[in-house]
């Protein structure tokens, strides 16, 4: 790799933790990476936030199904840079990304982060301060004197720093509420009422009559029923059908779900197969006129596995 073309910023290295997934078992075969918050998988805020920082080099260390991760991601020109992947681990991959580069910043491609990357580059460059974390820990590594020295995000940017590691249904909302409140713009559906703190995408259909609460976010290709009830705190990823009447609240529904005119439900993650309370209990649904599928899922695009069942009626 070229030392030069990055001496004045950062390489990214982006590796991956060995736990299980949040959706479990709900969605049990979902990639950790590609989990969708709020519209996008999980990779892409990170890469988006990446871009937005100015960095352009980013090095993906391998991982189960990194077929998947290719396939959303592929060279990086979405984004206007250079994504190259390895079939090394997150500290190998590091290690070797470090022996030509002077400095590297290390992060979880299945962690949400809200951390000012576009600082780093020039806080980071003489640090004064102790190193302060562990190996295969995200911050910023740099070889010092011969040593690998590790600086936390907090120390790099002199900022708290909010980091959710998506441990459980829980983790997994709260993540879907943060991307909402933080990373999104405001887009609101015409000849539609929602609350100041409601976002809906222009392409989504929400009925004049659903009530729609604060901290709500509506995704690509949605359908919102008649007298349908958002209450606060629901999340809708894309291609979410919810039908008239039906009320939700405290909710994330995952991409490409049917959701029935006589469902109600709160505390929870809902997808077409059942329902994963926050407390970590799942309850599988097997009517079809409570939950389903509205059509393939494409899981190097949503994070969720492909179903084989297209249903255009809904």
């Amino acid at each position: 790799m070229n030392t030069e073309r990055n001496k004045d910023g950062l390489i990214a290295v982006i590796g991956f933790s060995d736990r299980a997934s949040p959706l479990e078992p709900l969605w049990p075969s979902t990639h950790r990476a590609l989990i969708p918050i709020a519209g996008k998988p999980l990779i892409v805020h990170l890469v988006e936030q990446l871009a937005n920082a100015g960095i352009r080099h980013i090095r993906v260390a391998g991982s189960i199904q990194q077929y998947a991760v290719r396939n959303r991601l592929r060279c990086g020109r979405e984004w206007g840079m250079t994504i190259r992947y390895s079939d090394l681990h997150g500290d190998e991959l590091l290690a070797e990304c470090l022996a030509t580069e002077a400095r590297c910043l290390y992060l979880l491609g299945d962690h949400l982060y809200d951390a000012d990357f576009g600082g780093l580059g020039a806080n980071s460059a003489r640090s004064e301060k102790s190193p302060d974390i562990e190996q295969g820990m995200a911050g910023i590594w740099r070889i010092d004197g011969g040593d690998v020295d590790g600086h936390s995000l907090v120390a790099a940017t002199g900022r708290v720093t909010y980091v959710n590691p998506l441990v459980n249904a829980l983790d997994y909302h709260h993540a879907n509420l943060r991307a909402v409140r933080g990373f999104l713009p405001r887009l609101n559906v015409p000849g539609t009422t929602l609350h100041e703190h409601a976002i809906a995408d222009w392409q989504a259909e929400v009925a004049a009559d659903a009530r729609i609460g604060s901290s709500v976010f509506i995704g690509k290709h949605c359908r919102v029923g008649q007298l349908a009830r958002l209450e606060s705190d629901c999340v809708l990823a894309n291609g979410v059908v919810l039908e008239s009447g039906a009320r939700l609240e405290n909710v994330s529904v995952l991409p490409n779900c049917f959701v029935g005119r006589h469902m109600s439900m709160r505390d929870a993650v809902i997808g077409a197969d059942g329902v994963l309370a926050l407390d970590g209990r799942f309850w599988p649904v097997r009517n079809g006129q409570l939950l389903g599928p509205t059509r393939d899922n494409l899981e190097y695009r949503t994070g969720l596995p492909d179903r084989n069942i297209v249903n255009t009626t809904r």
